[in-house]
């Protein structure tokens, strides 16, 4: 006969202590004890079935979605009953998963369509619920190939139990790891609750009803299936030893903890009803914290939490709509150096849009005689010359600024004609501006030469109109400017977590008509738009904007001469030179405005910011930094395109390592906080431990610091005998065969060892 290919490894009995011996078949059983197999499998697919159904169910039970409910529990139970099989035998582990594996795939390419449909319409229809919630018209609807509606979610909700039975059985059934299936489940019947939408307690009842079957047994070192010999091997080393799963102790136990489940439920459900929970509830300030982020997540998808490009304070020349949430470190980009001369806002400019581009959602400056007029410093010019003549309304200041950590580019206050200075990183230029204070310039402005402020593309111009009607824009400009002004404020909030633009929506069109609200640069983009449709010539503005309020409490005072810094009119009290630090907390987006005397003009129509946003983004501050994205950005398409140098590389690469060296440290202390984590847990169940437990687990930490051919000693005989021979610990008055009595009661006696000898056996240990 020929010989087996197959070759058994030769196993040998394990003495772990007197009497006690690691058998070479842990699966033996005797005749007085039959294995029922079919028992034991109708009970761990009744453990998948609860879990699975209990949480797919409920999520979309809350939500009221129609689905074939009949189909769905029956594939959750024949896929159940399936997998519990898979442990049977080693062989049919193998063939059963190859089977799987390829039914998943055939099934999942053959009913495709009807599967995405399926997914995309539970999402739609809880996009649509979540919009409510929200009190938002933002919705995003994905497309169903599809045409019924039902059909599909019934067959792609047979498709998620399948998987999920496979999913979860992978997790409880080897070792009954309840976490790792709990926490995924749970995420499921989050979705509805976060809405203040109840899951039917049916599904809560079987969700936790399989989770806290789970857990007792595996807390009780019961497991669902029979495990290889290598791993009861392994943990008989560590003495822990695994009970024989019991078919009727585990129906007998799921029955029981059914029954508590549901007599909570209905006790619950009788003595705090519903109707009397919405009365009293109450929205947590945790709630309030993560309600922008949350309504990204549930409208657009993770897609939401993600920013597309680098940001400083949410603006980037003219690009828009990639901004989930505007990130701040507050961290110093420009120092600027001057003396405080009015109450107003300071405006620095940097950057000035002509043309938008719908659907691309971005400003652009590649006219060139649009771009000249928008750096034209025709009204610098008049100021200046006005302040020449000896006029007493007239003023001339010096702003020193420093580029701290800012994109590269010219930082102009109003009004200056220093518009071609532009500042590198690290360094510093000197803008002459004229402000303008108590007087207009003498003359009338420059006449426009190019049509593209009055310009809308004609794709916004149905949102445009309707919002124009539904705000009542009408009157003179200052009635209209007024008008949108308050409209904005009162009808659209504030936030710095927008959320992204969703694909092939427009942002202009999508902030007006869908999200309706958003930071500056949503403002100032759709109020141009506006102000243009009202026949308003209007251009967008990106830069920095600094309060007196800020500068009074903020600013440093210096001892330079003022007269070097400021001469002429001043709305403010001239006591100082001061130097001010301009974070991304300053950066803004706002509107320039053309009047026929004066020039063009700043305009703010951004909405104050509420206490309650700075509150509901305050918490995210510290966790979104960690994903901030680096200032090096590329200035194609700008005026300042051709400035490139090698400073900027410079300082690309330098932040590049910067980068990456926060990631190594970010990585250490992740890696120092999981040892700390550990060694708490640790505590925390050597504190709950009894003593037995304790000496065994001071007795394995002291094994674990010796040598590595303590492994190989499966026994503690073995193991003291090589510790007393290799000097480790010292046998004085018969002390270690004291301990090893002690060990082997503490690990195979009925109760818990004495305080005497606890304390005998662990200073032994210590020593």
């Amino acid at each position: 006969m020929a010989k087996s290919i197959w070759k058994r490894k030769s196993q040998q009995n394990i003495e772990l202590s007197e009497g006690i011996i690691l058998s070479e078949d842990p699966f033996a059983h005797s005749a007085d004890e039959p294995y029922n197999r079919w028992s034991n499998l109708l009970v761990r697919a009744l453990f998948l079935f609860a879990i699975v159904t209990g949480s797919l169910g409920g999520m979309l039970s809350a939500f009221h979605i129609s689905y074939a409910k009949w189909a769905f529990f029956l594939s959750a139970l024949l896929a159940a009953l399936y997998c519990a099989t898979l442990y049977a035998s080693g062989w049919w582990e193998n063939v059963g998963y190859t089977l799987v594996f390829i039914l998943v795939l055939y099934t999942g390419l053959g009913m495709r369509v009807y599967i995405s449909s399926g997914f995309y319409g539970i999402l739609n229809d809880i996009s649509s619920y979540a919009a409510s919630f929200f009190g938002t018209e933002a919705q995003v609807s994905f497309a169903e190939q599809a045409e019924n509606h039902f059909l599909a979610i019934s067959a792609a909700m047979c498709y998620f139990a399948f998987v999920g039975c496979i999913i979860i059985n992978g997790l409880i059934s080897r070792k009954g790891r309840y976490y790792a299936a709990a926490i995924p489940s749970v995420l499921f019947l989050l979705v509805p609750i976060y809405l203040e939408y109840e899951p039917a307690g049916g599904y809560i009842i079987l969700f936790t009803m399989g989770i806290i079957t789970v857990y007792i047994f595996r807390q009780n070192r019961y497991q669902c299936h029979r495990l290889h010999p290598k791993i009861l091997r392994k943990a008989a080393q560590k003495h822990i030893f695994y009970g024989n799963f019991s078919s009727k102790a585990a129906m007998g136990t799921l029955l029981a903890v059914t029954l508590l489940c549901s007599t909570v439920v209905s006790v619950t459900s009788f003595l705090y009803p519903r109707s009397t929970y919405m009365a009293d509830r109450k929205t947590s300030a945790l709630k309030l914290q993560t309600m922008d982020t949350m309504e990204n997540i549930y409208l657009l998808g993770i897609m939401g939490l993600i920013n597309f490009y680098p940001t400083t304070g949410g603006l980037v020349n003219g690009r828009l709509g990639g901004v989930n949430t505007v990130r701040l470190d507050y961290e110093p980009d420009l120092t600027l150096e001057f003396v405080p001369y009015t109450f107003d806002r300071i405006y620095l400019k940097t950057f000035v849009g002509a043309e938008y581009i719908p659907y691309e959602n971005h400003w652009s400056v590649e006219d060139q005689t649009a771009h000249a007029e928008g750096w034209d410093p025709d009204t610098a010019r008049r100021l200046k010359e006005a302040f020449a003549s000896d006029q007493d309304n007239y003023a001339k200041g010096l702003m020193k600024i420093t580029n701290v950590a800012a994109m590269i580019g010219v930082y102009l206050p109003y009004y200056s004609e220093d518009i071609g200075k532009i500042i590198m990183p690290g360094a510093q230029q000197e803008y002459t501006y004229y402000p303008l204070l108590t007087g207009l310039p003498d003359g009338n402005a420059a006449p426009l030469s190019s049509d593209l402020w009055l310009d809308v593309p004609e794709v916004n111009l149905p949102a445009i109109a309707a919002f124009c009607e539904e705000a009542g824009l009408s009157g003179s400009r200052d009635e209209v400017i007024a008008g949108l002004r308050d409209y904005f404020q009162n009808e659209y909030p504030y936030t710095l977590s927008p959320g992204i633009t969703p694909r092939r929506k427009d942002f202009v069109n999508y902030f007006l008509t869908e999200k309706r609200k958003g930071y500056c640069a949503h403002y100032a983009s759709s109020a141009v738009l506006i102000l243009r449709y009202m026949g308003i010539p209007a251009r967008y503005v990106e830069g920095y904007a600094v309060d007196a309020v800020e500068i009074a409490e903020d600013a440093e005072t210096t001892d330079l001469n003022i007269s070097d810094y400021y001469k002429g009119v001043s709305l403010m009290p001239q006591s100082s030179v001061v130097s001010y630090d301009a974070s991304d907390a300053d950066a803004h987006a706002w509107v320039e405005i053309y009047d026929e005397k004066l020039g063009w003009y700043p305009v703010e129509l951004t909405p104050y910011r509420t206490d309650s946003e700075d509150g509901r983004t305050s918490i995210w501050n510290l966790f979104t930094r960690l994903f901030q994205n680096g200032q090096d950005v590329d200035f194609a398409g700008t005026a300042f395109s051709e400035q490139t140098t090698e400073t900027d590389t410079a300082k690309t690469g330098g932040a590049s390592v910067y980068r990456f060296v926060f990631c190594l440290i970010l990585l250490f202390l992740m890696i120092l906080v999981w040892i700390l984590v550990r060694k708490l847990l640790r505590m925390y169940h050597y504190h709950r431990a009894n003593r037995s437990e304790k000496l065994l687990m001071k007795y394995r930490d002291m094994l674990r610091s010796q040598k590595k051919e303590l492994y190989d000693l499966k026994s503690f005989e073995e193991q003291i005998a090589w510790l007393v021979a290799h000097g480790i610990l010292t046998d004085e008055n018969g002390s270690a065969k004291k301990l090893l009595l002690t060990l082997n009661e503490a690990a195979y006696g009925p109760g818990e060892i004495s305080v005497e000898a606890f304390e005998a056996a662990l200073a032994w240990v210590r020593s």
